[in-house]
């Protein structure tokens, strides 16, 4: 495939997950020209403008942060376009080469944007459980340690099955019953013996 043909199937088909650090990302599965498939692929699609503003804030941030820390200037050693060419150059050395790739196609173990953001780890450094409830009314358990895009899914289910996640909870996959997940910040001691 053509890098435009990329582009554009993925713009097309795909909805972008976009986070401001790192652009839009299109959640994918790639076929290689050797046939070797990758079942879980996140492709960036930049412009240069994007780019620069990125290694903007970036710097300004970590400008403020070093003023904080050490109560001094922060004067960075290579301007913007530099640090900006730099990371372009980066991008071009990715592991898989557009040129390589004969098939794309939407990854069934990404799930949709709007799903991801309502997965909710609630500040637990050890992640989070939830259940996803699937269009034929079945709900599955799915834990994730922070930001995870692609999850293993059941046979059959792919990630744009889910219309509703429970943060917090878990399932039974016999009965299909839903319990609280209960954390170690909410212990309760027991009474005493009397």
């Amino acid at each position: 495939m053509k890098e435009m043909e990329v582009v554009e199937f993925l713009k097309k088909n795909i909805e972008p997950l976009t986070k401001k650090s790192y652009g839009s990302g299109y959640m994918a599965s790639v076929t290689m020209a050797d046939r070797t498939f990758f079942p879980c692929v996140i492709f960036h699609i930049y412009t240069l403008q994007e780019i620069i503003d990125g290694v903007r804030e970036h710097r300004e941030y970590v400008t403020e942060e070093m003023k904080k820390k050490y109560n001094k200037e922060f004067v960075p050693q290579k301007t913007v376009e530099e640090m900006a060419a730099e990371k372009i150059s980066k991008y071009k050395s990715d592991p898989i080469k557009l040129a390589d790739i004969i098939k794309v196609e939407k990854s069934r173990f990404a799930f949709p944007p709007a799903i991801i953001e309502k997965v909710c780890c609630g500040g637990k450094m050890c992640g989070a459980d939830f259940v996803a409830k699937m269009k034929d009314g079945k709900y599955f358990g799915f834990h994730t340690v922070f930001t995870v895009n692609f999850f293993e899914m059941p046979d059959g289910y792919c990630g744009e099955d889910i219309i509703e996640i429970i943060n917090d909870r878990k399932v039974d996959e016999k009965s299909n019953e839903i319990s609280i997940v209960r954390y170690y910040s909410e212990y309760e001691p027991a009474a005493p013996n009397v």
